[in-house]
């Protein structure tokens, strides 16, 4: 799971990936929310979010009532993510590296996120937390995951051939990258909900560059 990797990025004064400092929650979860909208359809606590970071997103589901466990494996940043847990009893913080099994029994969660966490897994630990993701979901539950496209080559490694599935990060991270087919292709076990290419602008490494996205929300 590249932990020191991590947390170098966290520790830095500046970080070279602006998510690790960013307050507001991912435009994931908004395009997310207005599916639910769109759809007339709710997720039920608790939420799950893989990978919390500096916990905007999971204090942000929290502050609008759901029941939120907060998960990461660099104890550093989770002391600042603790510190929004004090004001809201519904946070909660674990600190646990994928793709261990998940602390939480199956059939349990409303809603995974993994807002760009999943990538700095290798393969063989991609397919094992996969298993964890569908185990802990409930029937009819969410899962919203939130990825790098495989169209960001001069923004993550030049080099990289088209063969490919890695791309480096400015920080020195590898992180899978993918594309609308592969997505559906490896969560074949969900229902895929909607795939959604995001293309957008955003400060990488002090540039801002375009960047696409894509996004996954699919239900078990």
């Amino acid at each position: 799971m590249q932990y020191h990797q991590w947390k170098k990025e966290y520790e830095r004064s500046s970080g070279l990936i602006p998510t690790v400092e960013r307050s507001r929650p991912s435009s994931a979860i908004e395009i997310f929310e207005g599916y639910l909208r769109t759809n007339g359809l709710v997720i039920t606590s608790p939420v799950l979010d893989l990978g919390c970071g500096n916990g905007r997103n999971a204090v942000y589901l929290a502050r609008k009532g759901y029941k939120v466990y907060a998960l990461d494996f660099v104890e550093s940043v989770l002391e600042k993510v603790r510190d929004s847990a004090r004001k809201l009893k519904n946070l909660h913080i674990v600190n646990h590296a994928l793709p261990q099994r998940l602390p939480f029994a199956s059939n349990s969660i409303g809603l995974v996120m993994d807002i760009i966490t999943t990538p700095s897994l290798n393969a063989k630990e991609l397919v094992a937390i996969r298993k964890e993701i569908y185990r802990v979901l409930k029937r009819g539950g969410f899962f919203l995951t939130y990825l790098i496209s495989d169209q960001n080559t001069p923004h993550t490694n030049s080099k990289r051939k088209k063969s490919q599935k890695f791309g480096t990060l400015p920080n020195g991270i590898r992180d899978r990258i993918w594309n609308p087919g592969d997505l559906v292709r490896f969560y074949g076990e969900f229902e895929p909900q909607l795939i959604y290419r995001r293309h957008k602008k955003d400060m990488v490494n002090g540039k801002l560059v375009p960047l696409e996205m894509i996004l996954g929300i699919f239900k078990k």
